[in-house]
């Protein structure tokens, strides 16, 4: 994956990003002011937390693929 799938793989990393922090903020923001019945504050912490982890999946993911982009790549007969 060369060219121009690098760069589609980066941006489809990137939105990702993107959700995850959006989704995970607004979970976030919704548990600090909303007091929530019953177990229903669990369920939103875990998505707050899934987000957590998303994100820094999709963080590394996309580091790797700029650092994968930056070196020469060898052709087959060297």
């Amino acid at each position: 994956m060369t060219g121009r799938s690098g760069e589609k793989l980066r941006m489809i990393v990137v939105t990702a990003m993107t959700i995850f922090a959006v989704v995970g903020l607004i979970s976030l923001i919704a548990f600090v002011t909303v007091g929530w019945p019953g177990t229903v504050g669990r369920y939103v912490i875990a998505v707050t937390i899934g987000c957590i982890i998303g994100l820094v999946g999709c963080a590394g993911a996309a580091i790797f693929i700029a650092a994968r982009d930056t070196y020469p790549h060898r052709r087959s007969g060297d």
